[in-house]
């Protein structure tokens, strides 16, 4: 019994994360192209961390925005979520993206910030 309670706890230590999203990592990807879709910029800057958080802050909402759109870009789909072996607070989304008319598929990543996935490289 010892045993097995001990086992738990070290289960858990190893992968429970306290605040750990309870929401996919592949919402915080749909999440950002609609709020951009919206033109929405206070919700952009909560969904957005890292590089492209910063990014998004140098440029401006409206033209980072303005520049997606005129670049027709979009998502099409999500193809699939792994982990990011670097970060296990990261995950890496690869979607099926249109840009300029043309689909192809991107590599994004997200990390679990605050309770919750946002997306910091697009």
């Amino acid at each position: 019994m010892h045993h097995a309670v001990l086992a738990s706890i070290l289960l858990c230590a190893l992968g429970c994360q306290p605040g750990a999203p309870s929401d996919p990592p592949e919402g915080a990807v749909q999440r950002f192209f609609s709020i951009v879709e919206a033109g929405d910029c206070a919700a952009l800057q909560g969904a957005t961390g890292g590089a492209l958080g910063t990014r998004l802050r140098e440029r401006g909402c409206t033209d980072f925005t303005a520049d997606l759109r005129r670049h027709g870009v979009r998502l099409l789909s999500v193809v699939s979520v792994q982990p990011d072996g670097r970060d296990p607070t990261a995950r890496i989304v690869r979607t099926r993206l249109e840009k300029e008319g043309k689909p192809h598929e991107t590599l994004l990543r997200v990390e679990a910030r605050e309770g919750r996935w946002v997306l910091v490289v697009l």
